[in-house]
C-alpha cells in the first residue's frame, strides 16, 4: 500500500523525469515543523545524475507531523539559479491539508502577498 505520501513521492519523481536536460529543479520536503532540500540553496541542472541523485532523496523523506506548506513555499520564492534568477513555476504537493477557516484565510493572504513581492505579473 502506497498511501497519499507514496503517491505525493511518485508524482514528483514523474515530474523530475519528465525534465530536460536545459531544465533546472528544486525539492522542498516540509513536515514536523522542518524543511529538508536539495540542492543547497541553488537549483540544479536536470541531468541524469542530478535526477538520480533527486530519487534518493525523495526516497529518503519520511512523512511526519505537522504540513507547514507557507514555510516552503517562502523558501521556495527565495531559491535562486546562479544568475540570481528565481524559478519559472513552483509545485506545491502535499498529503493533506488541516486548516481551520482562519488558517486556511491567513494561509491565502500569505501566498496572495508571496505572489504580489516575487511574480507581480500573475
Amino acid at each position: 500500500m502506497q498511501g497519499v505520501f507514496g503517491q505525493v513521492r511518485r508524482k514528483l519523481k514523474d515530474s523530475i523525469a519528465d525534465l530536460q536536460p536545459d531544465e533546472y529543479f528544486y525539492i522542498i520536503f516540509f513536515g514536523g515543523g522542518e524543511l529538508f532540500e536539495s540542492g543547497s540553496g541553488r537549483v540544479l541542472r536536470a541531468t541524469p545524475e542530478a535526477k538520480s541523485a533527486a530519487y534518493n532523496f525523495i526516497d529518503s523523506i519520511q512523512s511526519a507531523g505537522q504540513t507547514n506548506a507557507t514555510a516552503a513555499l517562502e523558501r521556495a520564492v527565495q531559491i535562486r539559479d546562479g544568475r540570481g534568477n528565481s524559478p519559472s513555476i513552483v509545485y506545491l504537493l502535499t498529503d493533506g491539508f488541516e486548516l481551520t477557516t482562519e488558517d486556511a484565510q491567513s494561509f491565502s493572504q500569505r501566498v496572495a502577498s508571496m505572489l504580489k513581492r516575487f511574480a507581480p505579473a500573475t
